[in-house]
């Protein structure tokens, strides 16, 4: 939910197909014995992205409808402080990102996957560093991706709900029946998938217009300056999980890297996508909360306090506002089925469903109905959102900072006892951010 979890992101995981581990290298002495190409050297015959679409697909990958949970986490958090604490995430994120691709070219300058032009797939390092690993790093992910649809039905509920005369469970309901049909697909090769992919990017960027144009164009009244908060250390445990969440990329990037025509362009791509994911985040956090206060992301309860919401619901009712808020729902429930694809192969690999359909379509709606249950229990997006990237500290920062350390270590001195402290702030941010999100009386009385 990366955003929204970018299916990207999982597939570069999960692997498109079962991926076969026991054919994987067993060593780095069975790599390093391999013959392969220099760093450096690059086959004459290999074509690739450019910078610029490289690029671009690094903002498609990273961009998504968890930018719409980063204002409340402001919220909590307070202006300041909330700031630069997601731009210090940010920091780490990119110092990850760029530890993964260091790794990836070690292994190539060892000869690694030399006859595919050192292609190498994160999971083949994970695999390679610690066989045992592997499972349950695609726990984690099938967590993470779970979770992103669950964040989905909660965001097209909070929508749908004021507009549909029917009950809370109601709304969930016809949210599962609607996309029941999309997840039996068994693949995302269509071209109503690339459409939908398309069509998602532009109601994303729409609704992210919207809001900002609204809030410091028409909306009736701003909070008074003295009146928004600067700093609450009670929210940075939604922060870091938002934060984590909005700029994990290290996965993308494997793939974005080793299809570039010119790889050794890829890290300035890298530091100046960065720079601008940075200003549009932070910038559409301190715009939306600035415009909102205390409001933002929350209605009025009948009681006079606040309930949680998102930050569409923000915006009054209208016409053009209700058809942007529409279009972003359905956008969410188009994503449905390509989030979950890469997890729902994972569980059934090992059940070996792919010759019996129907217990392969029984298991996938029964997982939707389980979700669909749970959403309806759940607090709020932002919270869910919160709670997946909390989880995520460990595949996106104590992970590939252990392989950096593992492959890289003897001769990045500095840069292994940069990755050794930030493989402990990936654990222990976990811990604390998800007990801070469950329990937050615990840190707040």
């Amino acid at each position: 939910m990366r955003g929204h979890s970018s299916p990207l992101r999982a597939s570069a995981l999960l692997g498109s197909e079962p991926l076969a581990l026991d054919l994987l290298p067993a060593s780095l002495g069975e790599v390093e014995a391999s013959f392969g190409e220099v760093e450096g050297q690059q086959s004459p015959f290999r074509r690739g992205s450019t910078v610029v679409a490289a690029a671009a697909a690094l903002f498609k990958a990273v961009i998504g409808a968890g930018i719409f949970a980063f204002p409340p986490a402001v919220r909590a958090c307070g202006l300041v402080l909330g700031s630069c604490f997601a731009f210090a995430i940010g920091l780490i994120s990119l110092f990850v990102t760029w530890a993964t691709i260091e790794a990836v070219r070690e292994l190539r300058r060892r000869g690694m996957k030399a006859a595919s032009n050192g292609r190498i797939e994160y999971v083949e390092m994970t695999h390679i560093y610690s066989p045992r690993a592997n499972g349950a790093i695609t726990a984690l992910t099938m967590w993470g991706q779970y979770s992103s649809v669950l964040g989905y039905f909660i965001f097209v509920h909070e929508t749908l709900a004021p507009l549909l005369p029917l009950p809370s469970q109601a709304v969930f309901a016809l949210i599962g029946g609607a996309v029941c049909p999309l997840v039996l697909l068994r693949k995302t090769s269509h071209p109503a998938f690339e459409a939908a992919m398309a069509f998602g990017n532009v109601a994303v960027a729409l609704a992210l217009g919207t809001i900002v144009f609204y809030g410091l164009v028409q909306a009736p009244e701003r909070p008074p300056l003295d009146e928004l908060r600067l700093a609450d250390p009670s929210g940075l445990g939604l922060m870091f999980g938002v934060s984590l969440l909005m700029f994990s990329c290290h996965l993308e990037a494997v793939t974005i890297e080793q299809d570039m025509a010119r790889r050794g362009a890829f890290d300035r791509m890298l530091v100046w996508s960065f720079v601008v994911l940075a200003a549009l985040f932070l910038g559409f956090g301190a715009c939306v909360y600035l415009s909102f206060g205390e409001a933002t992301g929350r209605v009025r309860a009948a009681g006079g306090g606040w309930a949680e919401a998102t930050v569409m619901q923000n915006l009054p009712e209208g016409g053009f506002l209700t058809a942007v808020k529409l279009l972003m729902s359905l956008n969410l429930l188009l994503m449905t089925p390509i989030t979950m694809l890469p997890a729902s192969r994972a569980i059934e690999a090992p059940l070996r469903l792919s010759a019996r359909p129907l217990a392969r379509s029984a298991l996938r709606v029964a997982v939707l109905a389980g979700i669909t249950a749970a959403a309806a229990v759940v607090p709020d997006f932002e919270t869910v959102v919160g709670l997946t990237g909390s989880l995520g500290g460990l595949t996106a920062f104590t992970l590939p900072a252990l392989l950096f350390g593992h492959f890289c270590g003897a001769d990045h001195p500095l840069g292994r006892a940069l990755a050794s402290g930030v493989a402990a702030f990936g654990a222990l941010g976990t811990a604390w951010s998800f007990w801070q999100i469950c329990f937050p009386a615990a840190e707040t009385s």
